[in-house]
């Protein structure tokens, strides 16, 4: 969201914030009148950056391998300068439009590529283009379905006819496609409720939790506000719709539930719940107050907590996997357990010193070490991805199958015994 030459201007970034959470585009709303200066990205965001762009380029090179001619629009210029360059290339019936500039007042955006595809009439003749942006993502998320769903709408005025795909270009290289009239709808009226929004803003709007924090620039904001005015959403544990109802019986700070006498009551919170809530909270606040870290030991409930857990065993055995995400096509790079030892808690390590093939991830001795030595209880650790992995030979199928079956007996003993 960006204003020039007195004008707003939005972009599919403005329209996922908005679906994600109202308050961060009221946020943004005040940005363009009193300008925040935010802090440097962390060197996580940055890492995530870089691997975007590598993938991104990646895409871009394999297409080029396949022979298709490319465009590529400068990132220097004005919009409109841009938006002109995009449109020649698209004129002009190149095979693929990279970094495409696209406007129709008051939205604008830059598609990672603008596909074109034969046999479509438009405007620009017997072809037309589709949207495809690179996500490291293994799935495509509704965020990115709506940032395509912007795009297409702008193209779709561009080339007189509206794209008959979103595409999605996922970390792993395959590509989710989805047809523009599944969602066409939906996003339609989600534009229709931002632009309501943006054009009547409300006079005020206060912050609350939501899952688009872990994602919004704003979110330190917030967390100051939240700290400030000693939110509910502080005291641990806690549900919004919870909160709703303290606050709808005048409870609205941490210290206020904290100090609810024992007997007080809330329509519609079950007693249990309540007493529960305003222990955690007077434990925060006599730490607050204090300096001093408070705790209460509750009794044991069966069936409950720890208490559905089997009694600890001298042979338990810890198992975890360690990887990186990011690292092309998921990296797992280490085995890991913690056994007992002579009395003693030890951790035994397996390391992979290079990217090696499936026997070494998927070795049937260390996964009998994991599991078969437990006298008791065995927990494990592992990425669900680890049951997805592409097999080459049969002897690799057989070893992921190893796996698989124990995700399958476990799942069963879960179910019959309904223990974690």
């Amino acid at each position: 969201m960006r204003a020039e030459a007195g004008k707003r201007i939005y972009s599919a970034t403005d329209l996922v914030n908005y679906l994600g959470c109202t308050h961060a585009t009221f946020n943004d709303l005040r940005q363009l009148v009193h300008p925040v200066v935010f802090p440097e990205d962390d060197e996580q965001a940055k890492l995530l950056q870089e691997k975007g762009i590598e993938h991104e380029k990646a895409y871009l090179a394999r297409l080029r391998k396949e022979g298709r001619t490319v465009a590529e629009i400068t990132s220097e210029g004005s919009l409109g300068d841009r938006v002109a360059a995009t449109h020649k290339a698209m004129q002009a019936g190149a095979d693929v439009v990279y970094q495409g500039a696209l406007y129709g007042s008051p939205w604008h955006g830059f598609s990672d590529f603008l596909l074109r595809i034969n046999g479509t009439a438009s405007r620009l003749g017997d072809y037309a283009y589709d949207v495809a942006d690179t996500k490291l993502a293994r799935t495509a998320k509704p965020k990115h379905v709506i940032q395509l769903c912007v795009y297409a709408d702008l193209l779709g005025a561009a080339q007189g006819v509206e794209p008959p795909q979103l595409h999605v270009v996922l970390g792993d290289g395959r590509m989710a496609s989805l047809r523009t009239s599944n969602v066409r709808h939906y996003y339609g009226v989600a534009r229709g409720r931002f632009e309501t929004f943006v054009g009547t803003p409300p006079a005020a709007s206060v912050a609350e939790p939501c899952g688009h924090c872990t994602f919004c620039r704003w979110s330190d904001t917030c967390t100051a506000e939240w700290e400030a005015n000693d939110h509910l959403s502080l005291a641990a544990s806690i549900h919004r719709s919870q909160m709703d109802k303290l606050r709808a019986n005048g409870i609205t700070t941490v210290r206020q539930l904290a100090m609810m006498p024992a007997t007080a009551r809330i329509p519609n919170l079950q007693a249990d719940t309540l007493s529960r809530l305003r222990a955690q909270a007077a434990l925060q606040i006599a730490r607050r107050d204090t300096g001093k870290n408070q705790h209460e030991i509750l009794p044991p409930s069966p069936g409950r907590g720890f208490e559905r857990l089997p009694k600890p065993d001298p042979g338990d055995l810890f198992f975890d996997m360690e990887g990186d995400p990011l690292y092309e096509m998921g990296l797992e790079y280490l085995f890991g357990l913690v056994h007992d030892d002579g009395g003693q808690e030890k951790f035994t390590a397996f390391w992979a010193h290079m990217p090696r093939n499936i026997e070494f991830l998927y070795s049937r001795n260390r996964l009998n070490v994991a599991i078969s030595r437990a006298r008791c209880l065995s927990v494990a650790f592992a990425s669900p991805r680890l049951l997805e992995v592409p097999c080459n030979t049969i002897e690799q199928m057989q070893l992921v199958n190893t796996l698989c079956w124990a995700k399958s007996y476990s799942d069963a003993y879960t179910a019959s015994r309904g223990v974690i």
